[in-house]
Order: C-alpha cells, then sequence, then structure tokens
C-alpha cells in the first residue's frame, strides 16, 4: 500500500496513516501535485524552473525550486523519502504515491461497465479545483490536464450509457457536454421506457434546437432514428409532441422560457457548464406536467422567463435565477 494517497480530482487532498498534509506555499503544493501525477518520471530542475517561476531570473528560480523542495520535504516528514533529487533532477517514487487521477485514467478506458462507474464515481471535479498560482506555465498545463480529464470522463461517461442508460449519469454528462447525444438519446430512452412519450420527444426537440442554434447542425441518424422508434411505440392516445421553442398553443398551462444561462467570469469550461445546467434545468422543469417549457426567450406563448448565471466561487459553483414575467 502506498505511503500516500494524493487526491487531486475536485480539490486537493493528501493523507497518510498519520493524517492529512499540508504544504506551506502554493508553488510548494503545485510542484508536489506535479511531481505525482507523474511519478516515476524525473523532471530536470531547468524544466521545473520554467514551469513555476518562468518570470524569475535563473538564481532566483533556482532558489525558489530548492526552498519548494524543502518545503516539500518537512511536509511529508517521515515519508519524505518518497521525494527523490539530485543536482538536476526531481521525482516521487511511483511505489509510495497512489493518486487518484491515475486510477480514474486507468478505469476510464476500461470497457467493463463496473470498472466505468469508478471511474465516474472516481472524478469528483475539474484537476485541482481552486488551485491558482501566479505561474502562467503551470496553469496552461493545468487548464490542458482538465481539458484532457474532461473529456475521459465524458467518454466512459457515453461509453457506460450504451451499455447501461441510466438518467443520472446522462444528466452528468450532459452538464459536460451540452451537445453529447449519447446523452441526449439515453434520456429519450428513459423517458420512453416510463412511457413519458412527451418528454421523450421534448429531451429530441431540447436536443435538436441545441445543436442547430449553437452548431448550426441537424442531429446524428441515430438519434433521429431513435425518435422514429418512440414514435412508433408511442400509442395513439399518447398526446401530441411538444411543439418546436416558440411556438407553443395558445391553450393550456402556463409556458416559462428558459433562457440561456449566461457566467460571470470569462472561463471556458463556466460557459459550458452554464449552458449544461440549462439544458439540465429545462429538463426537469419539462417533467411536471402543468407547465410548458420552451427554451427560446422569445416564445410568444411564454407567460413567464427564467434567466440564471453561473459564477465559479473557487471549488464551488453559484447559480442566481430570477424569474420574470
Amino acid at each position: 500500500m502506498a505511503a500516500l494517497r494524493v487526491e487531486v480530482l475536485g480539490g486537493l487532498d493528501v493523507q497518510t496513516e498519520s493524517g492529512p498534509i499540508g504544504f506551506a506555499t502554493r508553488k510548494a503544493l503545485a510542484l508536489f501535485t506535479y511531481l505525482a501525477l507523474d511519478a516515476g518520471r524525473t523532471h530536470g530542475r531547468t524544466q521545473l524552473h520554467g514551469l513555476l517561476w518562468g518570470d524569475c531570473e535563473d538564481r532566483q528560480a533556482r532558489g525558489s525550486l530548492r526552498y519548494a523542495l524543502t518545503d516539500i520535504r518537512k511536509a511529508l516528514g517521515q515519508y519524505r523519502t518518497a521525494l527523490c533529487t539530485d543536482r538536476d533532477r526531481v521525482s516521487l517514487k511511483p511505489e509510495d504515491v497512489a493518486v487518484d487521477a491515475s486510477e480514474f485514467e486507468r478505469l476510464a478506458r476500461s470497457q467493463v461497465p463496473a470498472e466505468l462507474r469508478r471511474a465516474v464515481a472516481l472524478y469528483r471535479g475539474d484537476l485541482l479545483t481552486g488551485v491558482e498560482i501566479r505561474a502562467p506555465a503551470f496553469n496552461e498545463w493545468l487548464e490542458e490536464e482538465r481539458e484532457r480529464l474532461r473529456g475521459l470522463v465524458a467518454q466512459a461517461l457515453g461509453r457506460l450509457l450504451e451499455m447501461e442508460p441510466d438518467y443520472d449519469l446522462a444528466q452528468r454528462l450532459l452538464a459536460l457536454d451540452p451537445f453529447n447525444e449519447i446523452a441526449h438519446r439515453a434520456l429519450m430512452r428513459h423517458y420512453a421506457e416510463q412511457k413519458q412519450w412527451t418528454l421523450a420527444m421534448r429531451q429530441f426537440d431540447a436536443c435538436a434546437a441545441l445543436l442547430k442554434r449553437e452548431l448550426g447542425v441537424a442531429p446524428e441518424a441515430a438519434t433521429c432514428s431513435l425518435r422514429e422508434t418512440i414514435l412508433n411505440r408511442r400509442p395513439a392516445s399518447g398526446g401530441a409532441t411538444s411543439s418546436p421553442a416558440g411556438t407553443a398553443s395558445n391553450f393550456g398551462p402556463p409556458g416559462i422560457a428558459v433562457s440561456t444561462f449566461g457566467c460571470i467570469d470569462a472561463v471556458p469550461e463556466t460557459a459550458a457548464m452554464a449552458s449544461g445546467r440549462r439544458e439540465a434545468v429545462a429538463t426537469e422543469l419539462a417533467r411536471f406536467r402543468d407547465v410548458n417549457v420552451f427554451r427560446d426567450r422569445s416564445a410568444d406563448d411564454a407567460h413567464f422567463s427564467l434567466e440564471a448565471t453561473l459564477q465559479r466561487l473557487g471549488s464551488r459553483l453559484r447559480l442566481t435565477a430570477t424569474k420574470q414575467q
């Protein structure tokens, strides 16, 4: 069993048998995490200078790296032998470190449902959520890694949904990737299995409208084929399909238009999540039979509009919503 257990998905937590480990500086924390994610690989000191102290003179960068390594040793205490250094290179012993992200990557590439579910459970959030340091090169590397791991969990969710359709997993995938048609199809199948024919058709309408509005494309053939299959399965008394966004009937329950969710910060991942959250909210509202839901703010028959903004606050997300008449 590894002496150091490192969790980096959704934040940072380093544990030993003696308890948690903390670091005195953010740069030491960032350096330890960088080494842990590639434990066993040796990193040149010059490369680490550029990664974390690229804006410093060489002499200052060398001194800062030495200080950070000293901090790591102090934090590790009796486990400091896991850190290996010499004049030119730095590394962590792989046998001494167990990292959740490494286990996640291994499981996410599996074709076994149980392992895919374990991978999805391990992915509690973005890599090092809430960690911010003044080091452009490190931040660039971090954002690339976050995007790569998001892609892996989306692929894992997609494979799992094709094997085992699941409502909650489909919603989670849409939150990561609102355009993912595997997730849309999973929700359509879920509603159809529950004989909620109108919701199944509304899910298709939402998918088609989103793809047309944002990407200028039509749904995949598999999604259209599933729509036809559901229409053929639906009994004649199953009710009409939902109207396209903005063309609701003048009769029946009050309508609410779910507007595009905005985001306060300019981080691309937050904007993508805002779109996913909007689709999730609209889909959940559509489950209620006493309200008509439209995904177009200009829908003529909408009595109310729901507007919201998403803001990242460290490791948390704040969603602020308002209803307007």
